[in-house]
């Protein structure tokens, strides 16, 4: 048992590093192509691809990722994996959005200001609605739901009957 718990710790980790990796590839996409969902996405699966090597039984370890992903679905009926952005947030966007700025004009998207932000700092202070300042609202923060599917039988009711009842994929998976 001692073994085999051993085995799932490190493939639990291995994992959590895996996913941390690819966040943090999605969060640089997203950061140089104005938070694109699309872009997002890409970025996040192809740092993912490691995580299924070896392919086994399917040609390449991306086809073994939409594999898994298109189970993961059919379990759930959820999305494999969900990124949401955190910050900032609209009440950033309201308090520190500037129409001027090429980016925003481009992609008539808001856009907030990264240039010279402690001259804006002196200059604006606090948001009044977002109660953040210029720093906090040029920082992307971004968070992921990801579903561990066990590696060993078993644990995955273990995990369930741990987590109680929630509405995500802890009951389906």
């Amino acid at each position: 048992m001692l073994g085999m718990g051993s085995l799932e710790a490190s493939y639990w980790y291995i994992t959590r590093q895996a996913s941390s990796l690819a966040l943090l590839e999605a969060a640089r996409a997203a950061a140089t192509h104005h938070a694109n969902p699309h872009t997002i996405e890409q970025a996040f699966e192809k740092a993912l691809q490691p995580l299924f090597a070896p392919a086994g039984q399917y040609p390449d370890p991306a086809t073994r990722m939409q594999a898994y992903f298109n189970s993961v679905r059919q379990k759930t009926g959820q999305a494999p994996w969900r990124i949401m952005i955190k910050s900032p947030d609209q009440a950033d966007f309201t308090d520190f959005q500037r129409t001027d700025l090429l980016i925003a004009q481009q992609t008539a998207l808001p856009a907030i200001d990264n240039n010279y932000q402690y001259e804006q700092s002196l200059r604006t202070g606090t948001g009044k609605y977002s109660g953040h300042h210029i720093f906090q609202a040029n920082t992307l923060q971004i968070e992921l739901t990801y579903p561990y599917q066990a590696l060993i039988p078993g644990i995955g009711q273990l995990f369930r009957m741990l987590a109680g009842n929630g509405p995500a994929y802890d009951t389906r998976l």
